[in-house]
């Protein structure tokens, strides 16, 4: 009973490296399904083939075989969930098993191991004794602890996106926006700007209505929550809107303004790190101010609203 035991050990540690004692004949179809806000950021199925294959000796995943596992990834509380089922028949269930880590990869190869101790027997001379008169039953020793799970790593973004805004200025202006920030699994904070023109405008309040030319300048920060494809952000922001014209001298012929808004949005993810993000954003200008010409008793040119509105698309990069 002892060397049995010791055999059954001995094969257990033998998982991490390439074994030999797995079913010869043994074969299972594949059916690989990452979630969609997991995809970016888990192995292909060609990794999880690659683990099972390292511990058992052979490719046990073949395309058309009776047993199917199947595989699906997603998030939950700030973890990659990793639930595998295996099914001899449509009825029957022969395995089955549940991964969370913090690192889809981990999560990847604690199914592999799983499914290789499934596939893997023991040796034939390791038969269960028949059982003795007065035996005591044998009390499994205590799990070990489970060592803590590694701080969640912290991903680089940065990203451009193009814009239109109203109510930023006299009339819609669009142009170009940038980020840099930092993107955790549900959180994410940043440093964006934004310039957007109107190099021919023309206004239809003042004495001269054309020839405008109106720049619009920005600078912002943002916190977003990401609890799946969608995020929303709320953003403090430095405007400032310079306006000239080729007849009339304007004064002042910029404002300055600081606001506080939101934004809402969703990402669509095209590759392991490269997301196109398209949102809208509204923003709130606790003071109004105008822009006048240096005529006297003349009537302002534009006067500033307390709310302005902007929307966007543009890709995001995540390393």
């Amino acid at each position: 009973m002892v060397r049995c035991r010791l055999l059954l050990a001995i094969a257990m540690l033998l998982l991490s490296v390439p074994a030999r004692a797995a079913r010869p004949h043994a074969a299972v179809a594949l059916e690989y399904s990452p979630g969609a806000t997991s995809a970016a950021r888990c192995p292909a199925a060609t990794v999880l083939r690659e683990e099972v294959q390292i511990r058992i000796g052979y490719d046990l995943f073949q395309p058309g075989a009776q047993p199917r596992l199947a595989v699906k990834i997603d998030r939950a509380s700030g973890r990659y969930r990793v639930r595998a089922e295996l099914r001899s028949e449509p009825d029957r269930v022969a395995f089955a098993g549940t991964f969370a880590e913090v690192d889809c990869g981990a999560a990847i190869r604690s199914l592999a191991i799983a499914v290789a101790i499934h596939f893997t027997r023991a040796p034939e001379s390791c038969a269960s004794p028949a059982p003795l008169e007065n035996a005591r039953s044998a009390v499994p020793p205590p799990p070990p602890p489970r060592a803590p799970a590694p701080p969640e790593r912290i991903h680089a973004q940065m990203g451009i996106a193009s814009t239109l805004a109203v109510g930023s200025a006299p009339v819609v202006v669009g142009g170009a926006a940038w980020l840099l920030g930092a993107r955790w699994a549900g959180f994410s904070a940043s440093l964006e700007g934004r310039a957007l023109f109107a190099p021919s405008a023309s206004l239809p309040g003042p004495r001269s209505q054309v020839g405008y030319h109106i720049l619009v300048a920005a600078v912002a920060v943002a916190a977003c929550v990401h609890p799946s494809w969608a995020f929303a952000c709320s953003r403090v922001e430095w405007t400032s809107v310079a306006i000239s014209n080729t007849t009339l001298d304007i004064d002042p012929n910029h404002l300055s303004r600081l606001g506080i808004g939101f934004r809402f949005g969703g990402e669509r993810t095209l590759t392991r790190s490269v997301a196109l993000r398209a949102f809208v954003e509204t923003s709130f200008n606790p003071s109004s101010s105008s822009l006048r010409t240096q005529t006297p008793s003349a009537p302002a040119i534009w006067r500033e609203p307390i709310l302005s509105a902007s929307l966007g698309v543009g890709p995001v990069v995540t390393f």
